[in-house]
Parts: structure tokens; C-alpha cells; sequence
């Protein structure tokens, strides 16, 4: 995934809440050349309505050098997504998350190979 050239639809994410094909959000990294993130993107369906895509663009510029072995870290609290990842932390609101229960979670790769460890689901 490092030294990425836009050529190729890349992505490693993190599911923190999957409850079915109808309703899920995935928390991904997007890249761009020298290393660095685009953003961090947020997607999903509740009741089988996409969120379409949300950016965080805090992340702009983060260094991402995976084979460093870098923390993502993806929290829900209610109707709130918190993202943290090289030592910026954003936080975006999903109204429709009102009232799910968190189900199941977890991790997904495109067109990548990653090695995820420490996987800790809390809650």
C-alpha cells in the first residue's frame, strides 16, 4: 500500500458496526502518492439507505506508512463515529445510527494485503 499511484482502488478499513447487508458502516483509509492520506472516508447503509461518502479531511496529509505498523482506531458511541489514526482525532454524527445496536465488527481489505493485530472490540 505504501509509495501509492492512484492506479489501483486500494483500501483497508474497519467495519465498527455490522448488523447486515442493510446496515453497516465501514471506516477507510484513502491514499495518495508520497505516503500520505487523502482523508479518512466513512460509508454505509441504515435501513438500506447509503450514507454516501463521508470524508474526514482532517487526516489530509497524515503520514501512513503502514509497514510501521499504524493504529487506526474506530469508535461508536451512539449516533457518533470517532476516527483516530497518527495522532489526529475527528468525530462525525450519523443520525440514523440512533437506536442500533452494535453488533458485529470488523476489518476488510480491496485490492491489499495488511496484517491487523491487536483487534479490539470494546462494548
Amino acid at each position: 500500500v505504501d509509495n501509492y499511484n492512484g492506479n489501483t482502488d486500494t483500501q483497508i478499513a474497519v467495519v465498527p458496526f455490522f448488523q447486515d447487508a442493510n446496515n453497516f458502516i465501514c471506516v477507510y483509509l484513502q491514499w495518495q502518492q508520497g505516503n500520505t492520506l487523502k482523508s479518512i472516508g466513512m460509508t454505509g447503509k441504515i435501513a438500506g439507505v447509503d450514507l454516501g461518502w463521508n470524508d474526514f479531511w482532517s487526516f489530509a496529509k497524515v503520514p501512513t506508512t503502514l509497514t510501521q505498523g499504524n493504529v487506526l482506531t474506530v469508535t461508536r458511541n451512539n449516533t457518533s463515529i470517532t476516527v483516530s489514526f497518527g495522532g489526529v482525532t475527528e468525530t462525525r454524527f450519523v443520525s440514523s445510527l440512533d437506536g442500533l445496536s452494535c453488533y458485529a465488527a470488523g476489518v476488510w481489505c480491496h485490492n491489499a494485503v495488511a496484517t491487523f493485530n491487536e483487534f479490539t472490540i470494546v462494548g
